[in-house]
């Protein structure tokens, strides 16, 4: 039988403590979420501390929808929120079994207000939970409460809505990204798309709030929908004679007079940007131009010299 020195045995106690961190390390790690995975460092960071977990095959499966009642699971774990006393009282809502094996979160959340559920008095424990409901859910439950916004403009995100204060504020601080002025408010969320929030989450509260990333997002900011306004050339003038519009509004000169008009603009030649000509107008007939670009546009009829007016575009 081979015999070992001490020394020598000494040494692979001492190496196989060296390598224990980095073998647990490397158990940890989810097969479906490699270190070149986009949400790798979020799934790994809530791992380690119990915030969520996988499947009983030792999955993560990120692409997998995630329910009303997981998310409330997450958001409870990652706020270090006990809710095993909820565990034992009988379910708040009628769609929720007694058996649920997430109940729990489900009767704390209604007990403390966290969540409501819908007007026909169900929660809908399994229907996937959105990106508004997401942001508020995460938000709420981790004490972040942000001011009504002031100054967002998301087409599918009215600020008239409860939602509107959770989702600014998940855009603003770089917990989710929005495509333009679309927030997404009803798209489904995936469990690697809640694992990144939640993370975000925790990590700007332990920054004060800063910015995920260290900048804050630019907020789209409102727009306004195209408009086509009227003016009509009656009594040899141009009624209105000056006139706002915002940039992309379309004008509509008709002319009423029985005398022939124009709508030329004063100071610019053909082929300049803004320049507009409308050539003769007979009685009846219309001329349209759009304004793509800002300034204070003075026009005249070239029949008619006095006949002048003004458009400013903002």
């Amino acid at each position: 039988m081979i015999k070992f020195s001490s020394r020598f045995m000494a040494l692979i106690q001492i190496f196989a403590l060296i390598l224990a961190p980095f073998q647990a390390l490397a158990a940890a790690n989810f097969p479906d979420v490699p270190v070149s995975h986009l949400h790798y460092q979020a799934v790994q960071y809530l791992r380690d501390r119990n915030i969520i977990n996988g499947y009983p095959d030792g999955l993560f499966r990120p692409e997998n929808v995630v329910t009303r009642a997981e998310i409330l699971k997450i958001a409870a774990n990652g706020a270090s929120i006990a809710t095993v006393s909820f565990a034992s009282q009988p379910a708040a809502f009628p769609d929720v079994a007694n058996n649920h094996p997430l109940k729990q979160y489900i009767n704390w959340a209604q007990a403390t207000g966290a969540v409501k559920g819908y007007f026909d008095g169900t929660f809908r424990p399994e229907a996937t939970v959105t990106r508004g409901e997401a942001a508020k859910i995460l938000l709420k439950i981790n004490n972040i409460q942000p001011d009504p916004p002031t100054n967002y403009y998301f087409l599918d995100a009215p600020q008239t809505i409860d939602l509107a204060p959770y989702i600014y504020f998940a855009v603003l601080k770089n917990l989710i990204v929005a495509q333009g002025n679309i927030y997404g408010t009803g798209v489904g969320m995936k469990r690697g798309d809640v694992a990144e929030m939640m993370y975000r989450v925790l990590i700007i509260k332990q920054n004060n709030y800063a910015p995920f990333g260290g900048q804050p997002s630019s907020i789209p900011t409102p727009t306004v929908a195209a408009k086509t306004l009227n003016i009509s050339i009656q009594n040899f003038a141009y009624n209105p004679p000056s006139i706002s519009i915002n940039k992309g509004d379309t004008l509509v000169w008709k002319n009423m007079d029985a005398a022939p008009h124009a709508v030329t603009i004063q100071n610019m030649t053909s082929g300049q940007a803004g320049f507009f000509d409308s050539g003769t107008l007979a009685q009846g007939q219309e001329y349209r131009f759009t304004f793509n670009q800002t300034g204070t546009f003075t026009y005249k009829c070239t029949f008619h010299p006095t006949m002048v007016a003004t458009v400013t575009v903002q």
